[in-house]
């Protein structure tokens, strides 16, 4: 299965998930916020106060409760309480007081209860003072609901009578689009610490680079969610009548995520230094704490335990495992540093690193995460892709001078420390069954075919190996005396050079295109393919391999840069 197709999978199940979530977990649930308008608060019948059964159809009481309480600002009011809803001989208010159901005619009290000697709930709207007169249980069909004066419910003309509903019903959809939206959105943004979490047995499947574009499109995703929640709640009702704490809250979280967001998707545009982008983005680890404060007492889903609010706290117990996992990683990588053996040039602008440590099993092509500590200053972290061999007993990486960082690695001193994080990645020959391998490099891209050249000359393993190799001139091409043994002790290693800015050049000039392909593989149908180098290199090569008739699952690669 080709990277594409993977990362689709990946994406689509991601979606299941959370859309299988949403029908489990938020159908049976009705609207538990609207229970704590109720004057129990929704202790003693839950959803089945409004509704027959859970979440089934209104009941007599959730009809009247939608004909007054909603047209008053979704406010139990005292009309509603004068009402007999299910017609049982019991006013609302009657069976409130004697803890029986509203809404069903089989749950009724024993006796008549003087509900004018009850202290009434203190959400209740339009108190009056208590009267003399004996209480009087009234019909629905004796209550004017709010808002009419003059005529029974009966006498309305039809415009009057359905337009009022038709706005209600309205406002009640956007609201549990906002709900849903934003579950799902937090769901999304959780999500996020998971892929970017550098768990190793949640990273090996795909690849570190490849969860990183994982993490970018279910962002943008989970950010357009989030979004969508406060934009559909102000049009609802303005967000009156929520707590300002969590309000705030919830405001603080979306401000966060905005930042973040941005700058990850315009860190490049903004030419932005990686340790400021690298800065900001470690905000997001206090992002996931607010908005659970501000789902947890705010979210009228998360008001009762349900099924929702439990899985709510798994996601924190998750969240939690993952910050002590990270915690744990950074104080063993911290606590076992390696040190500098050696600095080679390898051209006027690539320099390998070479270090001495503690050892770890990795496979030729894959990247570390490293931290340098020169002059007693702890460098922001950064991958590269491993250049040594497994079978040696030093670990190096080859560095190019492209930025602000790595322009420095060459002023880098034996004996300096660094703090290594490995190993990551796919990239690599041994997982998948071929002798016929094709490396296309671009540039410094050449790092991780250099490891896999290593461990093919030293383990002697009966493989074709192909390494096509662009550069501008003949002066960027590195480690040039070694692949040129390698190539001379073992026929079946071939090194070709193709550069693009130097005319005088007696091989290959030009760019790696269909037509070289062609003409410099004589296996092609029956060949692996690995690229890496600039994300166009990749790309055109990519799109020149498939129109050789090269299928997906033969053609391998790895970005440079996490996007």
């Amino acid at each position: 299965m080709s990277k594409t197709n993977m990362l689709n999978k990946y994406l689509l199940k991601i979606c299941i998930f959370i859309i299988l979530l949403l029908l489990l977990v938020l159908g049976v649930w009705g609207r538990p916020f609207r229970l704590d308008k109720l004057p129990d608060k929704g202790e003693n019948f839950n959803c089945r106060t409004c509704h027959v059964g859970n979440g089934g159809p209104l009941n007599p009481f959730g009809k009247d409760y939608e004909d007054f309480a909603l047209k008053a600002g979704d406010k139990y009011t005292e009309e509603l309480g004068k009402i007999d809803s299910d017609g049982d001989g019991f006013t609302n208010d009657e069976e409130f007081a004697a803890e029986t159901n509203p809404g069903d005619p089989e749950s009724k009290p024993e006796k008549k209860i003087d509900t004018q000697e009850q202290p009434k709930p203190a959400n209740v709207e339009n108190k009056i003072e208590p009267q003399e007169e004996p209480v009087v249980v009234a019909k629905t069909e004796d209550i004017k609901p709010p808002e009419v004066e003059q005529q029974t419910i009966s006498e309305q003309p039809e415009a009057i009578k359905t337009e009022p509903q038709k706005a209600v019903n309205f406002k009640i959809h956007l609201y549990n689009a906002s709900r849903y939206l934003s579950i799902a959105g937090f769901i999304l943004i959780f999500i996020q610490y998971v892929l970017s979490s550098k768990i190793k047995f949640i990273e090996k499947p795909l690849g570190l680079d490849k969860l990183f574009v994982i993490h970018r499109k279910v962002g943008i995703l989970g950010l357009i969610l989030v979004l969508s929640h406060p934009v559909l709640l102000f049009i609802y009702n303005g967000l009156d009548g929520y707590s300002s704490l969590f309000k705030a809250l919830g405001t603080i979280a979306l401000i966060i995520l905005l930042i973040s967001a941005g700058v990850a998707l315009l860190y490049v545009k903004l030419r932005m230094k990686y340790e400021v982008w690298k800065n900001i983005h470690r905000a997001n680890y206090i992002l996931f704490p607010i908005a659970f404060l501000h789902s947890i007492f705010l979210g009228s889903d998360l008001y009762k335990w349900s099924p929702l609010k439990v899985f709510w706290f798994v996601l924190a117990g998750v969240y939690v495992i993952i910050i002590i996992y990270k915690i744990w990683n950074w104080a063993y990588i911290r606590s076992h540093p390696f040190k500098v053996a050696d600095v080679i040039k390898e051209t006027h602008d690539v320099t390998s690193l070479y270090f001495e440590g503690r050892k770890f099993d990795y496979k030729p092509g894959q990247f570390m995460i490293i931290n340098l500590v020169r002059n007693g200053k702890v460098s922001e972290s950064h991958p590269f892709t491993i250049s040594s061999s497994p079978t040696s007993d030093k670990i190096s990486i080859s560095v190019k001078s492209v930025g602000d960082f790595t322009s420095t690695i060459p002023y880098t001193k034996i004996s300096d420390k660094a703090y290594i994080d490995a190993p990551y990645g796919r990239f690599t020959f041994l997982n998948h069954d071929s002798k016929n391998l094709v490396f296309i490099a671009g540039g410094i891209g050449v790092t991780p075919f250099i490891s896999m050249l290593r461990y093919i000359y030293d383990k002697k393993l009966d493989r074709n190996v192909t390494l096509i190799w662009g550069n501008k001139t003949g002066n960027d091409i590195g480690f040039k005396e070694e692949l040129e043994k390698m190539a001379n002790e073992t026929p079946k290693i071939k090194i070709i050079h193709v550069m693009s800015n130097q005319d005088d050049w007696q091989g290959e000039k030009g760019f790696v295109n269909a037509e070289k392909l062609k003409r410099l593989i004589s296996n092609i149908q029956d060949s692996q393919f690995f690229i890496c180098g600039p994300p166009r290199m990749m790309f055109l090569v990519k799109r020149d391999l498939r129109s050789l008739g090269v299928e997906r699952n033969r053609i391998h690669y790895e970005k440079f840069l996490f996007s």
